[in-house]
């Protein structure tokens, strides 16, 4: 009796080691951020570029070699980033509209994006919210943009497939359709430096910076993520300088472009062109973060509000709405 009592225990408390050892190896081996996604990838590239009246003729088919959730999440957001363009030509919210007219803003690639998943039983919601692209967010008092969440593997992810799909080069003043993964699912931290919902609770993230403060920090670019950058001084970002005076601006990084320095850097006004600078970069030997800090002196015709960004590595990394006076 006792052995069999025991052979019962015994049963029951290995299958709950092994069912607790096999939740955590399947967190441990299905890593969404940095699962192989080449397959679903390639289907997506390389599907029919036909002419659909609604994405219910072919989301099946898209999606029908792909067994997991993430791999066919996967799919409709490559299918639908390389396919739809963004244009103003079509400020419309309806998925077919995206769709026929292959160009959509943020909200018809959001209404595509949520309806697709929809139709392959994937939970995905649109959120509307504000964001910060660049200075003219600042002080928008109505939300500005729509993005999506989608539950994949019983956990909520947030993704903005209008950013996913291509940029707005400042310089050329051109939209160009380049795939970027970095708006995939990326990490709630990563996606708070660009994004705030309405809804604070589709953030995904137990403290949430208030509206107030988000819509007046400076613009953080993508790159400011990939090198943790954060102002020193100047966090609000539109602020007034006099122009006959030098300007000081400071910036933290968690790290710096292999072999750079200072001289990686450019300032750059209204998206136009580089101003002259000095600068230098040094390492806090406790911290181990680096300290940029530049000086600039500004023409002294400028007058009224310019966009300043600074530029790290041929890329935006941060920028200010300044007002000269």
């Amino acid at each position: 009796m006792r052995f069999g009592i025991f052979n019962k225990i015994g049963f029951l408390t290995i299958s709950v080691i092994l069912i607790l050892c096999g939740i955590r190896l399947s967190a441990q081996e299905v890593n969404l951020r940095t699962f192989n996604y080449s397959r679903a990838d390639s289907i997506a590239i390389h599907f029919p570029k036909d002419k659909y009246k609604t994405y219910k003729e072919f989301i099946k088919t898209l999606t029908a070699k792909l067994t997991t959730d993430q791999e066919k999440f996967c799919a409709i957001y490559r299918w639908i980033a390389e396919n739809i363009a963004y244009s103003y030509s079509n400020m419309s919210i309806g998925a077919d509209k995206a769709l026929n007219k292959r160009k959509a803003v943020c909200a018809g690639y959001s209404s595509l994006l949520m309806e697709m998943c929809s139709s392959v039983g994937l939970e995905c919601n649109m959120i509307t919210g504000w964001a910060k692209i660049d200075q003219s967010c600042f002080g928008n008092k109505e939300p500005n943009h729509a993005w999506n969440e989608v539950k994949l593997n019983g956990n909520w992810y947030l993704t903005d497939i209008t950013w996913g799909s291509g940029y707005f080069d400042k310089k050329r003043r051109k939209y160009y359709k380049d795939f970027d993964t970095a708006y995939f699912l990326p990490t709630p931290e990563f996606f708070a430096m660009q994004h705030l919902p309405m809804d604070k609770s589709k953030s995904l993230m137990a403290k949430q910076v208030s509206k107030s403060k988000f819509l007046k920090t400076s613009v953080l670019y993508e790159g400011a993520a990939e090198y943790g950058v954060k102002p020193i001084n100047h966090r609000r970002g539109c602020f007034g300088h006099d122009c006959k005076k030098e300007l000081t601006l400071k910036l933290q990084m968690d790290k710096e472009e292999e072999g750079g320095t200072a001289a990686n850097f450019d300032i750059v006004i209204d998206g136009d062109g580089a101003t002259d600078y000095s600068s230098n970069m040094v390492q806090d030997k406790k911290t181990g973060k680096y300290i940029f800090t530049v000086e600039t002196d500004f023409p002294s015709y400028l007058r009224g509000k310019h966009c300043i960004d600074i530029y790290y590595g041929g890329a935006p990394i941060c920028g200010y709405l300044i007002n000269f006076h």
